[in-house]
């Protein structure tokens, strides 16, 4: 009994770990992640070229917005969100909470105009894979190393 146990406990963790999809058949793992066009801080370069930092920096407090979204199998990026309990839902702020909502909309303005990734990979096939990304608020950590690439 204790033998038969332990085959359906191994071939339910097997399946549980192997097939993980999240919403619209997006897959949370992947054997190669999605990947934004250039070098490694492209994306950074690209967000920071079209951030409107008077939006991003009109408060002082530090806090961080993390945005989750699906790159399909032909790169595009799609069905963002932000991750719940990023920032807080209690500000100790009074500007915080004048400027979240504008906050948002500045962010998702600028991730929505994003150019096509190169999709991640699943079995050695293209998969829609969830990814995630942070963004600091005031931003003043610029990331990209030369923005006029």
């Amino acid at each position: 009994m204790k033998k038969w146990l332990i085959i359906i406990l191994s071939i339910f963790t097997l399946n549980s770990h192997s097939q993980i999809k999240y919403n619209k058949d997006a897959f949370i793992d992947s054997e190669q992640v999605p990947t934004f066009p250039g070098r490694t801080d492209s994306i950074w370069c690209f967000l920071e070229s079209n951030f409107n930092y008077d939006i991003l920096n009109a408060c002082n407090d530090k806090n961080k917005y993390v945005i989750r979204f699906i790159v399909d199998t032909t790169g595009t990026a799609t069905d963002f969100g932000f991750v719940p309990g990023y920032p807080p839902l209690v500000y100790e702020s009074s500007c915080l909470n004048a400027n979240d909502s504008i906050m948002r909309s500045e962010i998702l303005r600028v991730l929505k105009m994003m150019p096509k990734w190169e999709p991640g990979y699943l079995w050695g096939k293209k998969a829609t894979v969830w990814f995630t990304i942070q963004i600091p608020t005031p931003y003043t950590d610029f990331k990209c190393q030369n923005k006029d690439d």
